[in-house]
């Protein structure tokens, strides 16, 4: 993000004192902070309003905050505060202080098929607690996926998503690579499908650490994706081969439930530690403050925010893309795989989405 829009960030706010800044990204920066008396570490996504109103980008930040407060799982990130000042708009955060799982696969850290599967089913285990609830995440990939020093992993981002009651936007946006083919057509009615198809996308990610498809500029992987065509090498595992291919059918009625992939002997071994999640759809009052600017109530959201002339927007627009092109790494082969783990740095698949500027390339579709 342009640092000019943040550069009256003051040193503190509320009860937390600003350390270090952790990433920059396409509508704000994201900060290591601490509380001022428990001394607890959080991160701090600060939001430039001026440029929120700029972009059109308040109904996205509006409903990741509404959605987000009121999960309450272990393996979903939680929203501690939210903040305001006239300038800014403060989102305070779980701290986690191992990166995205993006930095994961390509630091080596994912050291083994065992590990992806446990990290995998976690994440299952979050969406499956979303899908339960009738949400649809629509952008599930690496660098949502947060990981913590316990081996937990955590999914963030919740800007992209549909929600009752208002599930129907104008328009929806995500990331081509994980795109499902009919959220490059037609959206359906009930989406939940296209994150059965981007959990199979991503899970291929994680165990080969590349993307199924055979390379070419995006207009070529995005016909591979519409036609329902992923390349799988013939040294990934049968078993762990079957499941993606599973995960992602072209026809969304033939993925599997949630449940179904859930269940899958693939994560029979870590079954045993499932948490017990209340059938409850909210979590405890998020606290709010507002610093010189409106009062606004955990449950109104921004709703309040219309007083600085703030209007109701009907889509989420996307910002321009900032990439050029990218070029979609070949799918390993078993003579080549341990030469390119070793240069996964320089992946330009793994390396595009370390933030939201430098993200992949994102898609834009109308519904009809």
């Amino acid at each position: 993000m342009d640092q000019d829009r943040l550069a009256n960030v003051p040193a503190s706010i509320g009860s937390y004192v600003f350390l270090d800044r952790l990433s920059s990204g396409a509508y704000g920066d994201v900060y290591v902070a601490e509380h001022k008396m428990t001394k607890q570490k959080v991160a701090i996504k600060i939001m430039n309003r001026a440029f929120l109103v700029e972009q059109d980008a308040f109904i996205s930040l509006e409903q990741e905050i509404r959605i987000q407060q009121t999960l309450d799982h272990p393996n979903i990130v939680k929203i501690y505060d939210i903040l305001y000042s006239p300038d800014y708009v403060f989102v305070v955060l779980e701290y986690c202080q191992q990166g995205d799982l993006l930095e994961s696969i390509q630091s080596g850290h994912l050291r083994s098929q065992r590990q992806a599967r446990m990290y995998f089913y976690q994440i299952l285990l979050a969406v499956q607690y979303i899908h339960h609830r009738k949400i649809a995440h629509l952008d599930l990939k690496p660098e949502n996926i947060l990981v913590f020093d316990d081996m937990t992993v955590k999914l963030a981002d919740f800007g992209c998503c549909e929600a009752p009651p208002h599930k129907q936007y104008r328009c929806t946006r995500g990331t081509l690579y994980y795109a499902a083919p009919e959220m490059l057509v037609k959206p359906q009615k009930d989406n939940r499908p296209a994150d059965i198809w981007s959990l199979g996308i991503l899970f291929f990610s994680m165990i080969n650490s590349s993307l199924p498809f055979r390379p070419g500029d995006d207009d070529f992987v995005r016909q591979q994706i519409i036609s329902g065509e992923i390349v799988i090498p013939p040294h990934i595992p049968s078993e762990i081969s079957t499941f993606i291919q599973w995960m992602c059918q072209l026809n969304p009625d033939n993925r599997p439930s949630i449940d179904e992939a859930v269940q899958s002997r693939l994560f029979a071994e870590f079954a045993k530690d499932k948490p017990s999640i209340s059938s409850s759809t909210s979590a405890s009052v998020m606290n709010t403050q507002h610093i010189g600017g409106v009062n606004i109530s955990a449950h109104n959201s921004l709703a309040g925010l219309s007083t600085y002339g703030i209007p109701n927007k009907l889509s989420v627009p996307v910002l321009p893309n900032r990439r050029k092109s990218l070029i979609v790494k070949p799918a390993q082969t078993q003579a080549n795989m341990s030469s390119n783990q070793a240069n996964n740095k320089n992946n330009p698949i793994l390396k595009a989405g370390i933030n939201n500027v430098k993200s992949m390339r994102s898609f834009h579709v109308s519904f009809g």
